[in-house]
């Protein structure tokens, strides 16, 4: 049995004698500060909101430094893994050549106008998800869906404190961002439920409560996707999980009686359509010229092609008249080709494919891995991207590429010990 921290004893016979392995004290040291600062990049809110975002950004690129020591001097192993597969490296080489090309520096490297994912956040992403590799999938799971746990009840707080005539998930587009981590949360919990790795008694409280928090968002493409997601995983065990969908069902049909008006949205098919037909908008002016189509048109061209082009479709010609800034098509996908060309899109294609083949053995903790991959996938198809997304995104992909290095032994700080099992 391997640990990512602490110490490690295999299982042996008994009165056989084994070595005994210590995490050194800097390693530890490394993997707190990272674990911070990433949970800071996640989670880190303000009403300010231009503090709210820079921070985030800030705390997320020192997590991809620390983490990025951390593998340099501790887990070697792992970054000739991912040099020897090629493909991540190949990725972030061709997209800082194309992007310091055709971008301002500055905007390449931290993105525009505010959350947008840019270089900086790309190498912080890749170094994050290769470190959290390095950890032992089931604690990583479960350490995921308590962060996500406790994030959702900061903003249930937040809501019921005067701001309940909203969507829940603070406000603005961090509501598209709160609902992708409920949904997320929900699979992670479902998981843990059915592999029963952590008491029910306490999962079955918090799942229903992630439901009710993904509900309140109203977030549409969040409920559709997750609905899918789970009716195709769970579709031969429908009955080991008939007390937590009657529970949720009957917290949702008391808060929809209760509250209809605030979920008129939902129901409002006229605005869903509506909805659909502007994000189609927003992706034919974010269109690149011809020319721009193999190594696209760099950070910022989004906007400044919604804006050069948005007059000419109705529905978002307003909010381009209004000065509003647009950081996405609403089309991660899209996103790409724009910014970065149909070349780089099709490699980032062929890395999702190979991160779904990866997670397709026989690890319980690799099926979860890869329905929040193939969420992602969907949910970024039709929503815009923000870094702490990419970050998710970029730490599905890693863990479905690298092959598990949890299980090699760390450098020693102290002497040898023996230990009899």
């Amino acid at each position: 049995m391997a640990e990512p921290h602490g110490i490690t004893i295999p299982v042996m016979p008994k009165q056989q004698k084994i070595e005994q392995t210590v995490v050194p004290f800097g390693a530890s040291i490394l993997s707190i500060l990272a674990t911070t600062s990433l949970l800071g990049g996640m989670y880190y809110w303000s009403q300010d909101l231009y503090k709210a975002f820079w921070l985030r950004r800030f705390f997320i690129g020192a997590a991809g430094v620390i983490a990025f020591l951390y593998l340099v001097l501790y887990r070697r192993e792992i970054l000739k893994n991912i040099w020897k597969d090629r493909k991540i490296p190949l990725f972030v080489f061709l997209s800082t050549v194309v992007l310091l090309l055709n971008s301002i520096t500055m905007n390449a490297l931290i993105g525009t106008p505010l959350v947008h994912p840019s270089l900086v956040s790309l190498y912080a992403s890749i170094a994050v998800g290769t470190m959290i590799a390095t950890i032992e999938r089931t604690k990583m799971l479960i350490g995921a869906y308590l962060s996500i746990c406790g994030w959702a009840v900061v903003n249930f707080v937040f809501w019921l404190q005067g701001h309940s005539n909203t969507r829940l998930g603070f406000i603005d587009s961090q509501v598209i961002y709160a609902a992708c981590l409920f949904a997320i949360g929900i699979l992670l919990g479902l998981w843990l439920y059915r592999h029963k790795k952590v008491n029910p008694k306490y999962l079955v409280p918090s799942i229903i409560f992630l439901c009710l928090c993904l509900l309140l968002s109203q977030t549409r493409s969040a409920l559709i996707i997750l609905a899918g997601l789970i009716i195709y995983d769970y579709r031969y065990s429908f009955k080991r999980y008939l007390k937590i969908l009657i529970l949720s069902s009957l917290v949702a049909l008391t808060l929809l009686f209760v509250r209809f008006n605030y979920f008129s949205r939902l129901a409002n098919t006229p605005y869903f359509v509506e909805s659909v037909l502007y994000r189609l908008n927003l992706v034919q002016a974010s269109m690149p010229k011809p020319k721009g189509f193999i190594l696209g048109e760099g950070i910022g061209s989004i906007d400044r092609n919604i804006h050069d082009n948005g007059k000419k479709y109705p529905r978002i010609g307003v909010d381009v008249e209004d000065g509003i800034r647009f950081e996405s098509s609403h089309n991660y996908f899209v996103d790409l080709v724009v910014e970065r060309g149909v070349i780089i899109t099709g490699l980032f294609i062929y890395l999702l494919y190979s991160a779904l083949r990866g997670l397709r053995n026989n690890s319980s903790a690799n099926t979860v891995i890869r329905s929040v991959l193939w969420f992602m996938i969907l949910f970024l198809a039709v929503n815009n991207i923000n870094i702490q997304m990419e970050v998710i995104l970029w730490i599905c992909i890693i863990l479905g590429i690298a092959k598990p290095t949890y299980v090699k032994k760390l450098k020693k700080e102290t002497p040898k010990k023996l230990a009899r099992v």
